[in-house]
């Protein structure tokens, strides 16, 4: 009896370690507006941002300026995601010396973003209708 309660133990831990990533698919599409970026060298700078959320939750992207002299793109895999919320998503990308977290916070058909750029020493707000 003890060892049949100790295998439904482990394979309950085992279940929960392997908790799925749930995307909710009502947010995904694409997502325009404008952002800002604050950083320690060239102070805030005022930028276009584009952002397409697909239904599994991978995200890509671009933040540029009106003459694409600033230019960061950015390509966040659902692997990478995390449902803190119904409404908010994070993650976490620290890869090739590079460390980023986002901030993804959806509602009433907009996005509200937000990028810490670790490398680059920025941040990055927007709040971005869909399109």
């Amino acid at each position: 009896m003890r060892t049949i309660l100790t295998i439904f133990m482990i394979i309950f831990l085992a279940s929960c370690s392997k908790e799925k990533f749930e995307f909710n698919s009502k947010y995904s599409g694409t997502y325009e507006g404008n952002v800002t970026i604050q950083t320690a060298s060239s102070g805030q700078l005022y930028c276009q941002g584009k952002f397409t959320v697909s239904s599994d939750g991978t995200v890509k992207g671009e933040v540029y300026n009106i003459d694409k002299t600033y230019k960061k793109t950015y390509s966040i895999s659902s692997g990478y995601m995390k449902k803190v919320s119904n409404i908010k998503y994070t993650a976490n990308v620290n890869e090739f010396g590079f460390k980023i977290d986002f901030i993804f916070i959806f509602a009433d058909n907009t996005m509200n973003l937000e990028i810490k750029d670790y490398t680059e020493g920025s941040i990055t707000k927007g709040n971005m209708p869909k399109k």
